[in-house]
C-alpha cells in the first residue's frame, strides 16, 4: 500500500444461512446472521491505469451509479487490496463481503464522503448481480447491516428485511 496517498479501508463480516439456504433464491424466507470472520477491502488513488478484472468491474459499477445519480465525481485511477478471513466457495458470504467493503470504500474514495448503509448495499447488490447473475440480496444485506435478520425477496421490487434485536448472553456464548 502506498505512505503518503490516503488509504480507505472497509471491513465487512462473513455469514452463514441458519435456515432458507438455496430457497431463499426462490422467494421463500431465510434467517441469516452474520459471523465473526472479515474481509478488508482497502482502496487509494493510484497513478498506475492498471486494474486487474475485479477492479475495472468495480470501477464500472461504482462510476455508473454516479453518473446515473448525477453524483459529481472525478474519473479516477485506484489500487486496492484484499485481505481476507472468509473461505471462498463455502457459503459464507466471501463475495457478498467483497462488494459490500469495495462499494463502501470506493464510494468514499471517489466523492471524499461516508455513504449510508442503505446506499453501499444497494451498490453490493449490483456488483454481487455481476457475480452471481439472480443473487436473491440476502448476502449482501447481512453482510452490510449486521446482525440477525430474517429475509425474503418475492420480486426484484418487494424483499422484506427484518432486523431481530438478539443477543447471546455471555454465559452462553463462552
Amino acid at each position: 500500500m502506498p505512505s503518503q496517498a490516503q488509504v480507505i479501508t472497509y471491513l465487512a463480516p462473513a455469514k452463514v444461512i441458519l435456515s432458507g439456504e438455496h430457497a431463499v433464491v426462490f422467494g421463500k424466507p431465510a434467517l441469516v446472521t452474520t459471523i465473526n470472520r472479515r474481509l478488508a477491502f482497502s482502496a487509494w488513488t493510484s497513478n498506475s491505469r492498471k486494474l486487474n478484472s475485479l477492479g475495472l468491474v468495480l470501477k464500472r459499477i461504482v462510476e455508473k451509479y454516479l453518473g446515473d445519480n448525477k453524483i459529481h465525481f472525478q474519473p479516477l485511477n485506484f489500487d486496492f487490496k484484499i485481505k481476507s478471513q472468509i473461505a471462498i466457495g463455502r457459503g459464507l458470504g466471501s463475495s457478498a463481503a467483497l462488494a459490500c467493503a469495495a462499494a463502501g470504500s470506493l464510494l468514499e474514495l471517489y466523492t471524499n464522503k461516508v455513504w449510508p448503509k442503505t446506499i453501499v448495499n444497494n451498490l453490493a447488490y449490483q456488483i454481487e448481480k455481476h457475480f452471481h447473475t439472480t443473487p436473491s440480496g440476502v448476502d449482501n444485506t447481512v453482510v452490510c447491516f449486521g446482525g440477525l435478520i430474517f429475509y425474503r425477496k418475492e420480486f426484484e421490487f418487494l424483499k422484506s428485511t427484518s432486523f431481530l434485536n438478539f443477543t447471546i448472553r455471555p454465559k452462553i456464548s463462552k
